[in-house]
C-alpha cells in the first residue's frame, strides 16, 4: 500500500498520520476499520479514533510519559473535541498513570474549561481510594 491509499484511508476517519506513527494505530486496524465506515454500518467517524485509544489504552500495562504527551497531542489536535474531552477522562481513570503522567493529562484536560474541575476532583479521589487500598 503506498502513502497516497493510506493518508487517503487516514482522513476519511479523521485520523492524523500521527495515529499511525505514535502506533496508538495500527495499519491492520485502520484497514478493519476502513472496510466497516465504508459498509456504512456507521458514519460517525470518532467512534472509530476513540475504540482505537481505548483498545490502545486497555492493551498497555505502563506508559511513557512521551507515550502519555503523545496521546494528549492527538486528542488536543482531533476534530471532535467533544470525544477527544471524553478520552481525556478515560485517560485520567487508568490506574496505572504515575502521578507525574496523571497532572499532565489533567493540565491538559483543564484546558476544556470549567466544566472539567469536577471531573478532575473525581479522578483525584480515586486516585488516593486505590493508593490506599
Amino acid at each position: 500500500m503506498n502513502e497516497t491509499q493510506v493518508s487517503a484511508m487516514l482522513t476519511k476517519l479523521n485520523y492524523s498520520r500521527r495515529w499511525l506513527d505514535t502506533g496508538v494505530l495500527t495499519m491492520s486496524r485502520l484497514i478493519e476499520q476502513v472496510a466497516v465506515f465504508e459498509s456504512g454500518e456507521d458514519d460517525n467517524t470518532e467512534h472509530y479514533r476513540f475504540s482505537t485509544l481505548k483498545d490502545f489504552l486497555d492493551s498497555a500495562i505502563l506508559f511513557s510519559n512521551e507515550t502519555v504527551s503523545e496521546i494528549i497531542d492527538l486528542l488536543k489536535d482531533d476534530p471532535d473535541q467533544s470525544m477527544a474531552s471524553s478520552a481525556m477522562i478515560l485517560i485520567m481513570k487508568q490506574k496505572s498513570l504515575t502521578d507525574k503522567q496523571f497532572e499532565m493529562v489533567v493540565n491538559s484536560f483543564k484546558s476544556y474549561g470549567d466544566w472539567t474541575n469536577k471531573y478532575v476532583d473525581n479522578a483525584r479521589k480515586t486516585r488516593n481510594l486505590n493508593a490506599q487500598s
